[in-house]
């Protein structure tokens, strides 16, 4: 397995599923930028902390499944599928008791030190907040469970 490959597995594995508040640091370049497709930009590593921590804090059982990766240095690009269900109060919001399924790409761009220097999420985070405001009814399915209808 590549060095990239390692160090996107790591971020999934380490920074979410972990929960491991050093390893952002630690693969991170002390400069780097995060990009969400909200454009919102994370300048630091304790921004992106912090909306880590309120992500967490909304769905305590949050796990985040590496599906492929694809490189091309210094770049790696993950996609990845996210599970959980809302029931704690991040961003402010009171428990749904709602599951969230969604999935994403993120593309990471890695540095000579082999630290993580730049990354861009691309995922449905409006969804996300529309479940945690409850404005999802319960049983409809999630965007990935559903077939879609032939017209």
């Amino acid at each position: 397995m590549s060095q990239l490959t390692k160090l996107a597995r790591a971020w999934f594995e380490e920074v979410w599923n972990q929960r491991n508040d050093d390893a952002i640091f630690e693969l991170s370049a002390e400069d780097a930028v995060g990009y969400a497709e909200s454009d919102i930009r994370y300048f630091s590593m304790h921004a992106f902390k912090e909306f880590r921590d309120n992500v967490l804090a909304a769905m305590p059982d949050l796990k985040i499944d590496v599906e492929d990766i694809i490189e091309q240095s210094p770049d790696v690009v993950v996609r990845w599928f996210l599970t959980g269900t809302h029931t704690g109060r991040g961003f402010g919001f009171e428990p749904t008791h709602s599951r969230v399924t969604l999935r994403g790409m993120t593309w990471l761009r890695v540095n000579q030190e082999n630290k993580l220097a730049e990354g861009w999420d691309c995922w449905n985070q409006g969804r996300m907040m529309q479940i945690f405001i409850g404005g999802v009814p319960d049983g409809e399915p999630a965007e990935d469970e559903g077939e879609s209808e032939s017209t």
